[in-house]
């Protein structure tokens, strides 16, 4: 077994493989934008009339936070009274391909994609790729746009699904962008006007030469945005699926199961089982108290069950974690961040400020929802998003509760049932202060009866979601420019920019619009990734035999010879570098009676009266109606397909009667059946051996440590089923899992 991590170029991204005897599974990570900051930030501006030190000083604020951390990247800062220093330079060489700001150069041109690092992978040696999270999705249209990848792809349902939006949602912005490029009105060094085409910018030698040279950034080799078909075709490789549930891969002797991450909605560590070893790998990871997401798995599925628990370089390692966990009374650093972004924002809105909030996409919403409309609404005059995948989230998240934490599952069971993400509903008929638009033009058009300036004037203080976090894809950019013409007056701050993507925390991002707008600028993170520290406490919890992981987290070298020494505990530790392969030997289990013969297996003929399907009961269950339509909907469902939808007036909407679900309650939360009946027949002295699957289903074998009796439990489309070699056997399965649940027999 080997596992690889690869960096290329790019030394804060790598892409990691795991080799199980020749077949090679390839793990993705968040799609990496740190190039995009080398482009010049759209927007027209016009002529700017030439200003003094003092007043360009009163049009830029930044917080003493952030004033530090950008003294250590070598920006010039005021100490004195906080405020950045705007010095004027003037660039001599004017090209139509490129300009220059505070000794930097920026590259005004069509934006294009450094996808250099994937020339670490032979494509056609990769046979399986597994989705983490949405954030790995990115890739995907890359790696197929140029047909050599052949690898079959599995995700969760919400990476699948939601993926989509979000992929069209950024080929939009990024067309849009490119087409809002115009180098014709630029002169070349001839005096001729430039023709504005994609192919003739990126050859340009003299550009070229200077970013290679001085930047060392190789753009001839930077891709072109994919094309919608490219998405299409990258979407329809991918096979879903739903958290806990085993799937035998076609063609090797491997079991692959996705279980939640805690990170983001349909997130996952995905478990591999080859030559009864058992495996896991996290890509990313989160435990939370409050977020959005199901919480990271902490069943037997991981504890003390795993062989070997490889690492990505995920975490995160911020020096914050002690203290801003202390100062805002919280386990969690994803969840202080969260809170003093909260707070923040509250300072603010007090002030009479408008907050502009650049995101990568819809997914942070979920986080906010809530706590904005109970702690923020009284605050504001309006709350806009302006992101197109924001409403697919929301509903996903409304339809699909499997994938939500505790809390918002338990809001469509309560006495008076509500959408999990209640908030958006309450600001919609209660406020009526929240728009959610596609993008920028449908934000300009939302006032007819009245200009857009004094729109803005009159509901300020507002709050403004904008999908463009890196502020290269332009409506950031136009936000500002039309909130700083609203507002004209000189001697406030018009707006304030708060940063929450944790990728793009750098001050160049803002740095080539320092002086252009009247605003403060606060780098508040809201970063989901799991810390160290705590990782090395989940890692004591669910005790592997190995653990591999980056050599530059040395605090989890530390911890585990802590705990050696506190409790015994050994786990065996591996460590890997940069663009390093490291081997290790799978280990030799004793099967015995677990196992299956192929033809053992022949020679047992299971009886039709010995099958019995089982339908889950939930009882009374108030659905949520739809006035308009007339439409009821029960919430409990594995996809948005598998959603039950009965026609009743407004008299009868207390009770529904249940179609199959695949999902049962248990312990205030929900399992999916099937793995609610193969869990309480372990409880019998039966153990899963194998799995295999087809078009009409699922079938999972188990065996008897104690009888050698054979059973296996099968679902399809319609129904979960128990099998078993002796009808004494199965009844009494039967008797003892209908003491755990509800059970319908179908006759």
């Amino acid at each position: 077994m080997n596992f690889y991590s690869l960096y290329g170029s790019n030394q804060e991204y790598s892409l990691n493989i795991l080799e199980l005897n020749s077949t090679k599974f390839l793990f993705l990570r968040h799609f990496p934008q740190d190039k995009l900051l080398y482009y010049l930030p759209q927007c027209e501006f016009g002529e700017e009339e030439e200003e003094t030190i003092d007043e360009l000083k009163k049009k830029v604020k930044i917080d003493e936070e952030t004033r530090l951390f950008i003294s250590n990247q070598s920006v010039n800062i005021s100490k004195n009274n906080n405020l950045m220093e705007i010095e004027q330079q003037e660039d001599n060489q004017k090209s139509p391909f490129y300009t220059k700001i505070k000794d930097k150069h920026y590259i005004k041109g069509a934006m294009k994609f450094d996808l250099t690092f994937l020339n670490n992978i032979d494509q056609n040696s990769i046979d399986f790729i597994l989705i983490t999270s949405i954030d790995d999705i990115f890739l995907l249209p890359f790696l197929f746009q140029q047909n050599k990848l052949k690898a079959k792809v599995y995700a969760t349902v919400p990476v699948a699904q939601i993926g989509q939006h979000v992929l069209q949602e950024y080929y939009k912005l990024v067309q849009n962008r490119n087409r809002n490029i115009d180098l014709s009105s630029s002169e070349n060094k001839n005096g001729q006007y430039f023709q504005n085409s994609q192919n003739s910018y990126f050859q340009e030698s003299e550009f070229l030469d200077l970013f290679e040279t001085q930047y060392d950034l190789e753009i001839n080799q930077w891709a072109d945005i994919f094309s919608y078909e490219d998405i299409q075709n990258a979407l329809s490789k991918i096979t879903t699926m739903n958290f806990g549930q085993k799937l035998q891969l076609e063609g090797v002797d491997t079991i692959i199961e996705p279980v939640s991450s805690g990170y983001s909605i349909g997130s996952c560590v995905w478990i591999l089982e080859y030559h009864s070893n058992r495996l896991a790998v996290f890509n990313n990871a989160c435990k939370h108290n409050i977020r959005h997401t199901l919480n990271l798995d902490q069943s037997s599925k991981l504890k003390d069950s795993l062989d070997f628990l490889f690492v990505t370089p995920f975490l995160n390692t911020s020096k914050e974690l002690t203290a801003l966990t202390k100062q805002f009374n919280t386990s969690y650093l994803s969840e202080a961040y969260l809170i003093k972004f909260f707070q923040l924002a509250q300072q603010l809105l007090q002030q009479k400020q408008n907050l502009i909030i650049p995101i990568r996409d819809g997914g942070i919403i979920l986080d906010l929802l809530d706590i904005l409309e109970k702690k923020l609404a009284s605050f504001i005059r309006h709350f806009y998003i302006i992101c197109e995948s924001a409403l697919p989230y929301i509903h996903f998240g409304n339809s699909n509760v499997e994938f939500l934490n505790e809390i918002l599952q338990k809001k469509i069971f309560c006495e008076n049932p509500e959408n999990p993400f209640s908030a958006y509903d309450q600001f919609v008929q209660k406020n009526q202060n929240i728009s959610i638009l596609p993008d920028f033009i449908a934000f300009q058009q939302l006032s007819k009866s009245q200009p857009l300036q004094s729109l803005i004037i009159n509901r300020t203080p507002s709050i403004f979601f904008v999908v463009d976090s890196s502020l290269r894809l332009g409506n950031t950019m136009q936000l500002l420019k039309l909130i700083n013409e609203s507002i004209p007056n000189q001697e406030e701050f018009s707006s304030s920019i708060l940063l929450v993507d944790p990728y793009m925390q750098s001050p160049h991002v803002v740095a080539p619009i320092l002086g252009l707008f009247r605003n403060q600028i606060f780098y508040t993170p809201l970063d989901n990734r799991m810390h160290v520290q705590e990782f090395c406490e989940y890692v004591k919890q669910i005790n592997p035999k190995n653990l591999i992981y980056p050599r530059k987290y040395q605090d989890i070298q530390i911890f585990l010879e802590q705990q050696r020494e506190q409790s015994g505990q050994r786990i065996l530790t591996s460590v890997y570098g940069n663009d390093e392969a490291i081997s290790l030997n799978l280990y030799q289990h004793e099967q015995g009676a677990l196992t299956i013969n192929k033809n053992e297996l022949k020679n047992i003929k299971f009886s039709k009266f010995e099958r019995i399907p089982f339908l889950p009961q939930i009882g009374q269950i108030k659905g949520i109606l739809n006035s308009e339509t007339g439409q009821i909907s029960t919430r409990i469902s594995i996809s948005n397909q598998m959603e039950f939808d009965d026609k009743l007036n407004e008299e009868t909407k207390q009770i529904i009667i249940l179609r199959y679900k695949n999902l049962i309650q248990r312990n205030q939360g929900y399992i999916n059946l099937q793995n609610f009946i193969i869990q309480e027949m372990n409880q019998l002295g039966y153990q899963q051996t194998s799995t295999q699957t087809n078009s009409e289903g699922l079938k999972i074998y188990l065996k008897n440590q104690t009888t050698n009796d054979i059973a296996y439990v099968e679902h399809d489309k319609e129904k979960t089923s128990v099998f078993c070699s002796n009808k004494d056997n199965t009844l009494s399965i039967l008797n003892f899992i209908k003491q755990k649940i509800n059970i319908v027999e179908l006759k």
